[in-house]
């Protein structure tokens, strides 16, 4: 497969996550977003950005100056260089989803929410997600698993099933 062609696993990980908060009841934010720079070294990161294989899943378009002015007219855009835009970019609370995931589970019979326990492998069985392995060496069978390892998930995935990867790239950002 090539970057730009997920494999099923990993659109069945991003379609159920999304699934999930609409069922859950959590907000997923920003419906396509714009990450723009305006120095050579913020144009250099978003353009390395732009080459991994993980964001090709979400679609993006590397986006000059005259393409950002005339997609976002209202965007002062004189010093910026250049963008990324991902119109199925989105993003979600990860405490929120995560708790959203808990308060359901523990509705459930038979559910055992494990915490404070790293996991160190999981294992996949016709296609999904069958069991995990945790950092003491035992191994837990799972009918359901949550991850919620945030952006170690990737390396996660890397570790259980070698060329996985969902489209999460961390972005230094400030917050107001």
């Amino acid at each position: 497969r090539t970057p730009s062609q997920p494999s099923p696993l990993e659109l069945s990980l991003l379609n159920k996550t999304v699934d999930d908060c609409d069922q859950l009841g959590v907000h997923v934010a920003h419906p396509g977003r714009l990450y723009f720079g305006n120095t050579d070294s913020l144009a250099a990161h978003l353009s390395a950005i732009y080459e991994m294989p993980e964001i090709k899943l979400v679609e993006p378009e590397l986006l000059d100056q005259a393409q950002i002015s005339a997609r976002f007219p209202a965007l002062e855009t004189n010093d910026i260089t250049v963008g990324i835009f991902s119109p199925q970019c989105g993003g979600v609370e990860p405490v929120d989803l995560t708790m959203a995931y808990c308060k359901a589970a523990k509705q459930q019979p038979n559910v055992h929410i494990i915490e404070d326990t790293g996991v160190t492998r999981l294992h996949e069985k016709g296609g999904k997600i069958s069991g995990v392995t945790l950092s003491d060496g035992r191994f837990v069978k799972a009918d359901t698993v949550v991850l919620a390892s945030g952006t170690h998930t990737n390396a996660l995935l890397h570790d259980s099933f070698g060329d996985i990867q969902l489209p999460m790239v961390p972005f230094e950002h400030s917050y107001a």
